[in-house]
């Protein structure tokens, strides 16, 4: 009797590290869409060259990071550039080595803020796009203004869209000046929300850190600033 309690114990015991490890456990896709929405307002154009050089830069270090792994590793990397003012302009998907740099010509600036629109819009033409299709997705917006032109989409519908693509999954990353990033966006549903200064050094500071979660997702599905600092929370605690 005592010997089937201590084999009945061992295997429950056996059985429930085994449910807890694979459940711990996560597989990930080999291939990561990154979907990123730059605000084109007028509000940018003090600072659009700034803007340029930190998503010029983030670029290219995506991009080489891709060239010198591509021998070692199988994973792939897509990339689209959506921007927005009043209107919403999407781009094209691009395999990261196909990605050119923006140019002022590419770049314009003016009109109003129509993030709300402009993120609906976007979220829903992608999800669309890449249903049944076995991709981790990471999407990035920035902006330097609060929304003030948006006619379909509202706080509310945005944020029920964006729960229900993160219960898939998805990740989010929210960028923005002048303006209370983290309670902005909370409003829309984003989790991972940062503030950035509208300087050379503020752009190129906010633009490193989503090349390190890009690469950080792409790995391992989380983006490693955020959970860092969730930690640091933590242990403040």
């Amino acid at each position: 009797m005592i010997l089937k309690l201590v084999f009945l114990l061992t295997f429950v015991t056996f059985a429930c590290f085994a449910l807890s490890t694979e459940e711990g456990s996560k597989v990930i896709p080999s291939w990561t869409h990154v979907e990123v929405l730059l605000d084109r307002s007028g509000s940018m154009y003090s600072t659009r060259e700034d803007a340029l050089g930190g998503y010029n830069s983030m670029l290219e270090k995506m991009k080489q990071d891709a060239l010198q792994k591509k021998e070692q590793e199988t994973r792939k990397l897509t990339w689209t550039l959506n921007m927005f003012n009043h209107q919403y302009k999407p781009g094209e998907p691009q395999v990261i080595s196909e990605c050119k740099a923006l140019g002022l010509d590419d770049y314009t600036t003016n009109g109003n803020t129509a993030l709300l629109d402009s993120t609906g819009k976007m979220l829903m033409d992608l999800e669309e796009k890449l249903k049944d299709e076995n991709v981790q997705v990471l999407v990035m917006i920035i902006t330097d203004g609060q929304e003030n032109a948006s006619k379909e989409w509202t706080n509310a519908s945005v944020k029920k869209l964006v729960t229900r693509l993160e219960e898939q999954g998805w990740k989010f990353i929210f960028s923005a000046a002048n303006q209370d990033a983290f309670t902005e966006g909370t409003k829309y549903g984003f989790k991972a929300n940062q503030n950035f200064k509208q300087t050379k050094r503020g752009y190129q500071t906010m633009f490193a850190s989503n090349a390190r979660n890009v690469e950080s997702f792409m790995k391992s599905g989380s983006l490693v600033d955020f959970e860092r600092n969730k930690e640091n929370k933590k242990a403040s605690t």
